[in-house]
């Protein structure tokens, strides 16, 4: 992939938890791949992260979270309010 991110980093992008984006990973609903050396890791294309911004799997997600916790996570980095404006 040729830009691609962590689990860490899609879920600080879209203030979401890494197990969340695990289990997103395994269902499909993220496409990714594990790195053949270290079966643990997973790299996500950031295009793929981008289409999540704005979808109804994070809009839910962020809900879900916030009945559960309070309120939901805050993105980390700037990079999710930089694909909304369609700037990467």
């Amino acid at each position: 992939m040729s830009d691609s991110m962590t689990i860490t980093q899609v879920a600080n992008t879209l203030g979401l938890s890494r197990q969340l984006i695990h289990q997103w990973l395994k269902k499909g609903k993220l496409p990714g791949t594990q790195e053949p050396k270290n079966r643990g890791a997973w790299r996500i294309d950031s295009a793929a992260v981008q289409g999540m911004v704005g979808s109804p799997d994070l809009e839910r997600a962020h809900k879900q979270r916030a009945v559960l916790v309070g309120k939901p996570k805050k993105a980390k980095t700037a990079y999710a309010e930089n694909m909304q404006g369609g700037v990467a």
